[in-house]
């Protein structure tokens, strides 16, 4: 069975391009366009390997969606990785505060988001 990532993003050519490159690489991509769905999606067995997480979604902050994640023996040992265009006012310090594995800020290099993703995996 391959591995699960969720990327939970609501700008869609974001979202098909990151999807369809990783599926290249044999991960199964689950998707959410909003902050209640990536929620539902992450809490849901089986749980993803990982996550791409946006902050600005819509239904709620993605911040909202990281601490709830990191709160949960379910899911607290997930590696998140923030993604976002917004680097500025401290966010990325934010986001590791809250738990945030690595964040990365838009538009992102895919072979380098791929190198990070493969890391955290373990599949170096």
């Amino acid at each position: 069975m391959s591995k699960i990532i969720l990327i939970a993003d609501d700008d869609e050519v974001f979202v098909q391009l990151l999807s369809e490159y990783l599926k290249d690489y044999g991960f199964e991509i689950e998707t959410a366009s909003d902050a209640m769905h990536a929620s539902i999606i992450a809490f849901r067995p089986p749980h993803p390997a990982l996550i791409l997480l946006d902050i600005r979604m819509p239904a709620g902050s993605g911040l909202a969606v990281l601490k709830r994640l990191r709160d949960s023996d379910w899911t607290k040992n997930i590696p998140i990785i923030v993604v976002s265009a917004d680097a500025s006012s401290g966010l990325p310090e934010e986001a590791r505060a809250l738990g945030a594995t690595e964040f990365a800020q838009k538009p992102v290099n895919l072979e380098a988001m791929r190198g990070v993703i493969f890391k955290l995996l373990g599949m170096e």
